[in-house]
């Protein structure tokens, strides 16, 4: 039996007791569990953790503690500045950040031609904003638009991300700017739910900063970001769900944690019936 355990804010139980489900199903014994703590609390926890667990996910804010907590860093953690799991690897604690893999896998299986010479929209300066960045960079991406209610944190995001992604633009869009934003976007995405921003759908409801057949990328498991994904069927937009990337983030964790890979439809069904208000039209594949 393989204890693991979310160390969060605001532990995401129904996902995981889905995940810990899917898993006993496909004969992994394992047992999962969940500490709430906070910022000031997270590198006491992360070692009381390690002495009891065998896999650890993270989750909300805690993920961009993770350069507070841990001295050395693989490359891609140190730059992004923010990790959702530490891996055991038999030898030491690891820290890996799976979304970017969810992300990665999403962009790869449901979009064709994905134009990397426009720029990027994301609103939300969050841990999901790090991840998507970091893998759109990878795929070619050059200039990131990043929108957020507070200008000032905005703005120091953007300095941020400028001293570890060289040479790519980083340009902070005021909340309220967002509807004058012209339609050279390829792809745009929300990593924002109602209560960081209550206001964040009506300033993204007319699509204007994506371009045609551009991808929107939704990273919310809320039903409020239905709306905007409608709106973005409606404009002819490829729209990637919550509930697949979420699923495909799940599958690489239990890839990289149990040497298991496991088919993918059953967790799509499995997070689309716990996420309904995150499925669209969209073809799952």
């Amino acid at each position: 039996m393989t204890n693991w355990v979310e160390l969060s804010t605001s532990c995401d139980r129904n996902r995981f007791h889905k995940l810990s489900e899917w898993m006993s199903q496909n004969q992994i014994e394992n047992r999962v569990e969940f500490v709430e703590t906070t910022l000031d609390n997270f590198a006491a926890e992360i070692e009381v953790a390690k002495k009891n667990y065998k896999q650890i996910r993270i989750g909300g804010e805690l993920r961009t503690a993770i350069r507070e907590v841990f001295v050395s860093l693989p490359s891609n953690i140190m730059t992004i500045g923010s990790a959702d799991g530490i891996l055991w690897n038999g030898q030491d604690w690891w820290p890996r950040n799976y979304l970017i893999e969810g992300i990665s896998r999403s962009l790869s299986m449901d979009v064709k031609g994905l134009d990397t010479s426009q720029g990027a929209f994301i609103s939300g300066t969050t841990p999901d904003c790090r991840a998507l960045v970091y893998v759109l960079s990878r795929l070619g991406f050059k200039k990131f638009s990043i929108s957020d209610s507070d200008e000032d944190r905005g703005e120091a995001f953007c300095r941020e991300l400028e001293r570890y992604f060289f040479s790519i633009q980083f340009q902070f869009v005021p909340r309220h700017l967002i509807t004058q934003l012209p339609a050279v976007h390829s792809v745009a995405a929300n990593t924002l739910t109602g209560g960081m921003d209550a206001g964040i759908t009506s300033e993204l409801i007319y699509l204007n900063f994506l371009s045609s057949g551009g991808v929107w990328l939704d990273l919310v498991p809320q039903n409020e970001s239905k709306e905007l994904k409608s709106e973005a069927l409606n404009v002819g937009a490829k729209v990637i769900d919550a509930y697949q990337v979420l699923a495909r983030t799940d599958r690489a964790w239990v890839e990289a944690s149990f040497g298991r890979s496991l088919e993918i439809e059953t967790l799509f069904s499995m997070y689309k019936e716990l996420y309904p208000g995150t499925s669209t039209i969209n073809s799952d594949v």
